[in-house]
């Protein structure tokens, strides 16, 4: 993954993503967060990948379904942010994919595998947002 900071603006840094093919987007992306110390973030991307492995929340369980997607597909949306959880950047990303056939898929991203390449807008600040457990989910959700 290779990144270039386009709003040089210390509160509010913004920068731009771009994943090159076989790229692992959920362990680039956090390990970004992580080395570049963001505490708060939005962001949106496009792109492709080559697999995925989506996630649907189950709430009797409270835990998340697997769905294996072992296709070439369009990502015609991935959406997330990202805030602190236990001390460390904690990624929320949800994508929304295009298959050959022209029907979508959607869920919670697991990881994917990008094919030829992925786009992402990331949109930081300087404050802090915080996740806590939520007893009644088993989720960490965002504190306001």
């Amino acid at each position: 993954m290779r990144y270039k900071q386009t709003n040089t603006s210390d509160n509010n840094p913004t920068y731009t993503l771009v994943f090159d093919k076989g790229d692992k987007v959920m362990e680039e992306l956090q390990r970004f967060a992580v080395e570049q110390q963001i505490t708060a973030a939005s962001f949106v991307g496009l792109g492709a990948f080559s697999s995925a492995t989506l996630a649907f929340y189950d709430r009797q369980t409270k835990g998340y379904d697997p769905i294996p997607v072992q296709e070439q597909t369009e990502v015609l949306n991935v959406t997330g942010n990202i805030a602190i959880f236990n001390g460390e950047p904690r990624l929320h990303v949800h994508a929304t994919l295009g298959r050959p056939d022209g029907s979508t898929i959607g869920g919670h991203l697991v990881e994917g595998a990008v094919w030829p390449t992925l786009e992402i807008a990331l949109f930081a600040s300087s404050e802090v947002l915080e996740r806590e457990m939520d007893e009644e989910t088993g989720l960490p959700l965002l504190k306001a």
